[in-house]
């Protein structure tokens, strides 16, 4: 194979293609896998190194004995023999994935074990202030990430910049922003009604859910222009205070807003339970 560069642009990423060959030679073959929601590989012990970097989204990547939780920017490497497995998480999941050549004309080395199904997920949360939580959980993984590229943003080339702010983004207004528009339309007025003789608690929450929505939007302006230095130091500025915002916000909804869940109605609750999955099977059918 002559040597050659593919460049991983925005189009390669699109959804309804689950996989697309980028480079193979004798010695190894390079694919981009795309994965929807929930979609699996299952569990199988080639004789093939295999490398799997995590270009966006959330899932699990079988290594060994079990899984580990992976997110956009994690690298995992097994070697041939050793048992793998991906599943996608609920943003769906793509992979830069390179394995080696097993033989001749690249054909698999013999003996390899048969496949199994990935074991069932966990039922989940059973009540409202548990799938809350939850959610936070599968969020929090995401901030390292907003920090992480704080700290390096502006001496990225340019490529990288726009790279890493895209995947970013994609995670920012794709999975963020619909959750706290969940909690503004349903969750926060039903908690507003139970405890209106306190006043109104929720009003600290909607105004850093409009700080978040600006510090989106200035991110948002910054991949969409030039990415001069002065652009890059206003990224950095936004990634830093979404970052902090986050954390507080979520610590605040943890210890303050979720106690009181406990005194909506079942039927105020089912409404807002209805709500975050209506939300979710939008997202999943995008």
């Amino acid at each position: 194979m002559a040597a050659k560069v593919v460049r991983l642009g925005q189009a390669s990423l699109q959804k309804g293609q689950s996989r697309t060959p980028l480079l193979e030679s004798e010695h190894f073959r390079a694919v981009l896998v795309n994965l929807a929601p929930g979609e699996t590989i299952d569990l199988h012990s080639p004789g093939l190194d295999v490398v799997m970097a995590v270009l966006r989204g959330t899932g699990e990547i079988w290594v060994g004995r079990g899984p580990v939780a992976v997110t956009a920017g994690d690298v995992v490497g097994i070697p041939a023999g050793e048992r793998r497995g991906v599943r996608a998480g609920k943003a769906g999941l793509h992979l830069l994935h390179v394995v080696s050549s097993g033989g001749p004309q690249g054909r698999p080395p013999e003996g390899e074990t048969a496949r199994t199904p990935w074991p069932p997920m966990d039922q989940g949360p059973k009540t409202l202030k548990e799938r809350l939580h939850r959610e936070h959980q599968d969020l929090l993984p995401h901030f390292g990430h907003l920090e992480s590229l704080a700290d390096q943003l502006v001496e990225l080339d340019e490529r990288d910049y726009l790279s890493r702010l895209r995947s970013v983004l994609s995670f920012l207004e794709e999975v963020l922003l619909p959750h706290a528009r969940t909690e503004e339309d349903h969750l926060y007025p039903a908690l507003d009604e139970v405890v209106r003789a306190a006043g109104r608690p929720t009003a600290t929450m909607s105004a850093d859910h409009e700080d978040i929505s600006e510090l989106v939007a200035q991110l948002r302006a910054a991949l969409d222009s030039e990415p001069t230095r002065e652009k890059r130091r206003a990224a950095q500025r936004a990634l830093d205070r979404l970052a902090g915002l986050l954390a507080l916000h979520f610590r605040k909804e943890e210890e303050v807003l979720f106690p009181l869940l406990d005194l909506l109605s079942p039927e105020e609750t089912a409404k807002v339970e209805e709500a975050i999955a209506t939300r979710a099977h939008h997202h999943h059918a995008e």
